[in-house]
């Protein structure tokens, strides 16, 4: 079946396929270089595989919409990492997360995407989130610093959607700049 099914996919015109193996299909990879298809990876397999007690630093767990960090519990749905400690090269989860995409060049990947975030809007409302909102925003820091995140996110949807989104961006930036140096 699976033979079969790499026929297809081939014949469709799929030239790249994960870098995990099928799990089920011994000799998996080789069998997909065999017909000539090439390797993506992800660098979310750290954020969803970890726990929320990986890392000594509570820098690197966000804070949720009941303004608790999520260090040291289950209180998460995806991830629980903050997102400017996934953006900051310094931080333990962006060190691990630049390995595991090192890793898988060494494996032959040739390029790398992540689809890890649900939930955009529900953090992080830790200090570090909040003031770097604070300046891209406009919004009164003081203000910013001292709402409770629904307050935050009720006052300033749109902008607190962008920010976040921009947060995954820089994330993307830091990484790509540490892969490939200029």
């Amino acid at each position: 079946e699976f033979d079969e099914n790499l026929r297809l996919m081939c014949k469709l015109g799929i030239t790249h396929a994960d870098i995990w193996p099928t799990p089920h299909v011994p000799d998996s990879k080789e069998r997909w270089q065999k017909a000539g298809v090439s390797f993506y990876g992800t660098f979310q397999e750290p954020l969803f595989a970890s726990s929320a007690d990986k890392y000594a630093d509570p820098r690197n767990y966000f804070v949720g919409l009941d303004g608790k960090r999520v260090q040291g519990t289950k209180n998460y749905r995806n991830s629980p990492y903050c997102p400017s400690a996934t953006a900051r090269p310094g931080s333990d989860i962006f060190q691990e997360l630049l390995k595991t995409i090192q890793d898988q060049a060494k494996d032959g990947v040739e390029y790398i995407y992540s689809d890890h975030e649900i939930d955009t809007y529900s953090l992080c409302f830790c200090d570090d989130c909040r003031a770097a909102f604070a300046t891209f925003s406009g919004a009164p820091r003081e203000q910013v610093m001292h709402i409770t995140p629904v307050e935050l996110i009720r006052k300033y949807p749109l902008e607190w959607y962008k920010f976040r989104a921009g947060q995954t961006s820089e994330m993307v930036r830091q990484l790509k700049a540490k892969v490939q140096p200029q």
